[in-house]
């Protein structure tokens, strides 16, 4: 699978995403979240979103810039940030993209997804990619992959762990 990392400016504070409408959502994969849900219990959560349907910060256009930039030139780009309380888990998994791919009519192997971390690395977050560990990441840094490729997010530090998920599919334009 396709995956590759890079660096863009920080454009926003920590004050700023934390101000943001969170929501805990339920993934939406429910055949996946019952195998979680067998294998961690009741206690299983996975995290918060503030995406598309709620407020968004004003330094959006200029991250997907910045990426384009760093040679990762989205276009028909879906933002979503998300934030893990301590505890919270996304075990492995690969992205379905159901509501993209609904929304844009493409197929899977055409979709990107950027995870560009908000803040500096701390002991306890978690970020595994396709059984690559994650870690001393600054704010900043970011992790992009290709269709399904497996990943993980966990977050069991001491603070929120907050993120940027930016979907998309190659603007060959550019």
């Amino acid at each position: 699978m396709t995956w590759c990392q890079g660096r863009i400016p920080v454009r926003w504070t920590l004050d700023e995403v934390d101000g943001l409408d969170w929501v805990r959502e339920e993934f939406n994969d429910p055949q996946m979240t019952d195998t979680w849900l067998a294998l961690y219990g009741p206690v299983f959560r996975t995290g918060y979103q503030a995406d598309y349907r709620s407020r968004q910060l004003d330094c959006n256009a200029n991250i997907v810039a910045d990426l384009a930039q760093a040679g990762m030139a989205l276009g028909k780009t879906g933002l979503s940030y998300y934030k893990m309380m301590p505890g919270d888990i996304l075990p492995y998994h690969g992205d379905t993209y159901a509501r993209y791919r609904s929304h844009y009519g493409v197929d899977i192997r055409d979709i990107w997804r950027v995870i560009v971390f908000l803040q500096d690395w701390q002991p306890g977050f978690l970020f595994e990619m396709e059984g690559h560990p994650i870690t001393q990441y600054r704010a900043g840094d970011w992790v992009a992959w290709q269709g399904g490729a497996e990943h993980m997010a966990g977050n069991l530090g001491r603070v929120p762990r907050y993120t940027l998920q930016i979907t998309g599919v190659m603007d060959r334009g550019l």
